[in-house]
């Protein structure tokens, strides 16, 4: 029998098949590797994939315990602001009454002080009346008491 062209062309192109095949297991088996292949990016994406899934449930853990903290310290700052607002509220009420009470001891003290101030002035002119007297009597009792050039009374004198 003879060999044709034919022949030989199939038989080429079943070699490069071949070839190619092997070319292709080899990067098959290399793509499988787990140490340095495709397998072991997808084993290290794997592990990587597990790590974040186990890190988001504990951020999600710590989130939901921080959020319960921050409610109760939130439900105490909302009580908290209502005891302030109480305590203004009474401040503010105390310092009103407060000032009422100044203001009415204030005019009681001044309404005392002014009835002093007028019963003071009245004794001092009282005192001052008895003074002016003590040194008349005082001043007419040293007359008495000088020894006097005795004058002739005259009918005259005692008559006017």
């Amino acid at each position: 029998m003879p060999i044709s062209i034919s022949d030989i062309a199939i038989l080429l192109v079943s070699l490069a098949a071949c070839v190619y095949c092997m070319v292709l297991s080899r990067r098959l088996r290399a793509l499988h590797d787990t140490k340095e292949g495709l397998g072991a990016t997808i084993t290290a994406m794997s592990n990587s994939i597990s790590g974040m899934s186990l890190a988001a449930e504990q951020t999600q853990a710590r989130v939901g315990n921080t959020a319960g903290q921050l409610s109760q310290l939130l439900v105490e700052a909302q009580a908290a602001q209502t005891n302030l607002d109480t305590l203004i509220d009474r401040a503010g009420r105390r310092e009103a009454e407060s000032i009422a009470t100044l203001k009415a001891v204030h005019g009681e003290v001044e309404h005392s002080l002014l009835s002093l101030l007028k019963q003071s002035q009245s004794e001092v002119s009282q005192l001052t009346l008895a003074l002016k007297a003590a040194k008349r009597l005082r001043a007419h009792q040293s007359m008495d008491t000088r020894p006097r050039a005795v004058a002739p009374r005259t009918q005259e004198g005692v008559d006017q």
